[in-house]
């Protein structure tokens, strides 16, 4: 069983590492992609503005031929898509055509049009700062608005002119390729070929694939928190599951126990051939009924155990004085404690302290508790002391179980309420129990809608500190959803 989880686990890590890093190189290629048609778009930028700007003649040219060819074709209408202004005389050139004397249906090819016949063919000079303004307004046309710095440089690629310094310039890592190496003329003294540098790229291109990134790396957090849940709750159901299992042995043992002792004491009684005393008779029936009474508290605490889990426990609301229910308690636990030097004292205030609570399960929570301070007494102390306190303030009752016991590790504290958890007792194997105690304590408060705190100091002792509010409404359910109340 252990073999076949350690290969499930390790089979299902496989997957989701696979998973994951699948997750990852897709990332890597969609930004390596989203950083490519960055890069087209830029050399599509410089391109349209070297060609609307008129600083390549050769170009500006070639498109000022190409564009008089279509437009001679729309006006002998072997084009019909688009259609000139009648008024058009003569030999058509982009120079003399405005952008209202073209109609078409194609907005698209109509916005292609009025951007070719808006070139700017007149010789101007530009700096390398304001041929960047310009280069700027085409890039945010195409969208792109991203912090860039331009240079111009010489057939060898060295820099005779750039936005910032020539070193920063080389520093920055993302630039426009150079495979079309096209002259810009911007002035009489400067001409060579345009390079854009964008020195924020990684940042423009993440806040780009922003929902893309948000929803991968969303849903790998979900899968790998999902991997880790599946297999913290697999663990704790095998857990819960070998902790049963021992309850069960442990269980089996305890019931056999009194069955064994029962089972003598009758065959002993029905043994016709064994004479016997009528003191010892009574001795025999009085060690059947101390076994079957044994036996039926533990049945019943599981039967309380089960009823909780189903949700089906009652409380029978009833006001009872407290210092006459806890005598009787401590005094039936007294019984536990003979020939164990031991003192347990009460305390209360005032005097004459009154509960509104169900007596009986109550009952259950402070035997349970004193049951614990006995079990768990420091064998190497003198004597075993507990101090029971009770009292009112405000709203609420209190009540604290002391006792100068072993004392409880800091790491087994917040455990101790969790069902069938056992206190590790070193090499003290004689300590019966089954984890079910506290458990049952804890449910039962919270059906009073109160609290239950411990703290403890290993070889000093431990306190259990019970908050139960004075007043509890009647028919309504606790916190936990759990059970319902009634009075009697």
């Amino acid at each position: 069983m252990r073999q076949r989880l350690t290969r499930l686990v390790l089979l299902t890590c496989c997957a989701l590492i696979g998973v994951i890093g699948l997750q990852i190189f897709w990332l890597y290629n969609a930004y390596g992609e989203q950083r490519k048609r960055l890069l087209a778009t830029a050399n599509e930028a410089l391109l349209e503005t070297q060609l609307m700007t008129g600083v390549n003649r050769q170009l500006t040219s070639a498109a000022m031929g190409l564009t008089n060819g279509l437009l001679e074709g729309y006006a002998k209408g072997e084009r019909p898509v688009v259609k000139l202004n009648p008024d058009l005389k003569g030999e058509l050139d982009i120079r003399k055509i405005k952008p209202g004397d073209i109609s078409t249906n194609d907005e698209e090819l109509k916005s292609e049009l009025a951007q070719l016949i808006g070139m700017d063919t007149a010789p101007k000079n530009y700096t390398i700062q304001q041929y960047k303004l310009r280069l700027n307004k085409t890039l945010v046309s195409k969208h792109v608005s991203l912090p860039f710095e331009l240079a111009l440089l010489d057939p060898d690629c060295h820099i005779i002119a750039s936005t910032v310094d020539t070193a920063k310039f080389l520093r920055t890592g993302t630039k426009s390729g150079m495979e079309q190496r096209i002259i810009a003329r911007l002035n009489e003294k400067q001409s060579g070929i345009l390079q854009l540098a964008f020195p924020n790229v990684a940042f423009y291109l993440l806040r780009e694939m922003g929902l893309v990134l948000f929803l991968s790396l969303f849903f790998i957090v979900v899968c790998g928190f999902s991997f880790y849940y599946m297999i913290a709750l697999f663990f704790k159901d095998k857990k819960e599951a070998e902790v049963k299992n021992d309850f069960m042995n442990n269980m089996t043992h305890e019931l056999k126990t009194p069955i064994s002792s029962v089972s003598m004491a009758l065959e002993l009684l029905q043994d016709e051939s064994v004479v016997m005393k009528e003191a010892d008779k009574k001795e025999y029936f009085q060690i059947a009924g101390n076994e079957l009474k044994r036996l039926g508290m533990l049945v019943d605490k599981v039967l309380r155990m089960s009823a909780f889990e189903k949700m089906e426990v009652d409380l029978n609301l009833e006001k009872f004085e407290v210092l006459p229910w806890l005598e009787e308690i401590v005094s039936a636990v007294k019984l536990q404690t003979e020939g164990i030097a031991s003192d347990i004292t009460i305390n209360i205030w005032p005097f004459d302290l009154q509960f509104n609570a169900d007596k009986e399960q109550l009952t259950s929570v402070i035997q349970n508790l004193l049951d614990n301070a006995v079990k768990y007494r420091d064998q190497q102390k003198d004597s075993l002391n507990i101090w029971v306190d009770v009292w009112e303030h405000e709203s609420n009752n209190f009540i604290t179980i002391t006792d100068n016991g072993q004392g409880i590790a800091a790491e087994y504290i917040y455990k101790v309420f969790g069902k069938f958890f056992r206190v590790p007792t070193g090499d003290e194997h004689d300590i019966k129990g089954y984890g079910l105690g506290l458990s049952y304590v804890r449910e039962i408060i919270k059906l009073h809608h109160g609290e239950i705190e411990v703290s403890s100091t290993l070889k000093r002792g431990t306190k259990f500190e019970i908050t139960i509010p004075k007043k509890q409404s009647l028919y309504a359910n606790n916190s936990t959803g759990r059970g319902r109340t009634g009075t009697r």
